[in-house]
């Protein structure tokens, strides 16, 4: 057993300062009037430092407890990925060391905590610690939403993204931390925020997962019989008139992208112009990539605007080739084999939170980005805590198989 009673308790602080930082920098971005580079702004610059003790601290408690950590499927792929994503980011690229920086501690900053995370579950006598965490992040989805809706322009990019990720990953934990009638009132909070923030990410995943969650929210409803169905009611009488303007952003969107021959904020054009360039590519691209960025540069000289792909699945193969994609889709392959582990013992709530980690995880990843950013450190609390599951479940089940082989001798 690892004893780390309050060792790393320290690193569940500078994720908290990470959240707060962040706020800050939006809310300064907020204030600021045209483009600015974000990069020279304070907040910004905090939340690299922030970012960078975190993922410092992380490695910490890999390298003394590695041979522990590495004998876990998930944490084996996730320690090669993210050599390999490094490797790549040296030796590899496309854009400038200081960029390749930025992009990978986006990376590292929540799948490095996973292991300190790992290791705190282990012997943490009380988890209470995650349900603040889940009110953090919800209030900082909400504090998002809010500066969002101080700049209602349509064309405004900077200001709100990303709060699909913020709010989907955080559902899970919703389901699992909380108790049943909490998660109902919690879910119908991160719906709300969902619609009123206008994202149509946000609102497709808040809709899938109310058709994965029915079971659940129904059950809860169904309790509270005509009680319940006054409330929803009065709910959807007092949200509509504040979501609506927000619901007609959001086809006003679509509007605007049809007008320009695209959907999805262009991805009907993205898509195919990555696909096509790595159709196009010689057999060492075929199989390593094009280097870090590379899908923002084609997409810059061919579309005329520098993002990167908004889907995880073809920057990974146009960037790092059918190596990198292999890498990444065996996450997938491990959180599949730990759902279908829990599964077959009977533990349906780690089962039912890890599926709907594993389906959010695979939208946003078809969708969006997909694996970088502030909005999937949720993430690692929920791989964390429920790997710590496995490993106690294990020890319990070979103590009782020994108790059982000598009691009959």
């Amino acid at each position: 057993m690892i004893y780390l009673k309050g060792k790393y308790t320290y690193l569940w602080f500078l994720l908290l300062l990470y959240y707060v930082v962040n706020i800050y920098s939006l809310w300064k971005l907020s204030n600021t009037e045209g483009i600015v580079r974000i990069s020279s702004d304070r907040g910004f610059i905090l939340n690299q430092v922030v970012g960078g003790v975190l993922i410092l601290g992380s490695i910490l408690p890999l390298w003394v407890y590695r041979d522990k950590i590495l004998r876990i499927e998930l944490f084996k792929r996730v320690c090669f990925f993210l050599v390999f994503l490094l490797f790549y980011a040296l030796f590899y690229s496309r854009w400038e060391g200081i960029t390749n920086l930025a992009a990978l501690s986006k990376i590292y900053v929540w799948m490095l905590a996973t292991f300190f995370l790992y290791l705190f579950f282990l012997t943490a006598p009380n988890i209470r610690i995650v349900n603040v965490f889940v009110v953090v992040v919800l209030l900082y989805v909400l504090l998002n939403v809010v500066i969002s809706l101080r700049t209602f322009a349509l064309d405004d990019s900077l200001r709100g993204a990303n709060i699909g990720s913020y709010l989907l990953t955080v559902v899970p934990l919703c389901f699992l931390f909380f108790k049943r009638k909490q998660f109902f009132w919690l879910f119908l909070f991160c719906l709300f925020l969902a619609l009123l923030s206008g994202k149509r990410m946000a609102v497709l995943g808040m809709g899938l997962m109310t058709v994965f969650f029915f079971k659940d929210l129904w059950g809860e409803f169904s309790k509270k019989g005509i009680l319940g169905f006054i409330i929803l009611i009065a709910l959807i009488v007092f949200i509509v008139p504040y979501i609506e303007p927000y619901v007609d952003r959001m086809i006003e969107r679509n509007e605007m992208d049809q007008e320009q021959g695209s959907y999805g904020s262009g991805r009907s054009v993205i898509f195919p112009i990555v696909w096509n360039s790595f159709m196009d590519s010689n057999v060492f691209e075929f199989l390593f990539g094009h280097g870090v960025g590379g899908t923002t540069v084609i997409i810059s000289k061919t579309y005329g605007i520098e993002i990167a792909a908004h889907n995880a699945f073809l920057e990974l193969l146009y960037n790092y080739g059918l190596m990198g994609l292999m890498l990444y889709l065996s996450l997938f392959g491990s959180l599949i084999k730990m759902y279908l582990w829990f599964k077959a013992r009977r533990c349906k709530k780690y089962a039912k939170a890890l599926m709907a980690n594993i389906i959010i995880w695979a939208l946003l990843s078809f969708i969006s980005h997909g694996f970088v950013g502030i909005g999937f450190i949720p993430m690692a609390v929920l791989w964390s805590f429920l790997l710590s599951r496995k490993n106690i479940i294990i020890k319990y089940q070979r103590i009782k198989s020994l108790r059982y082989a000598t009691s009959r001798y």
